[in-house]
C-alpha cells in the first residue's frame, strides 16, 4: 500500500521507515504541511502516488 505522509521532520522518517521494517507500505513523503488554509487537492495527491479511482 502507498501511503502519503506530509510535513515530516528527519527523525519522524526515521522512526516511520524503522516502524515499517517489513517494508509492507510504500512510504512516500513530500515536504509541504496540511492545513484547512493549504490542502492539497485530491487529485494532485492521488496523480503523484499514481493510484486508481
Amino acid at each position: 500500500m502507498k501511503v502519503a505522509v506530509f510535513s515530516t521532520e528527519p527523525y519522524d522518517r526515521q522512526f516511520l521507515d524503522s516502524a515499517n521494517f517489513t517494508d509492507q507500505h510504500e512510504l512516500v513523503y513530500f515536504d509541504t504541511p496540511t492545513g484547512s488554509q493549504n490542502c492539497l487537492p485530491r487529485l494532485w495527491v492521488r496523480s503523484r502516488l499514481r493510484l486508481r479511482e
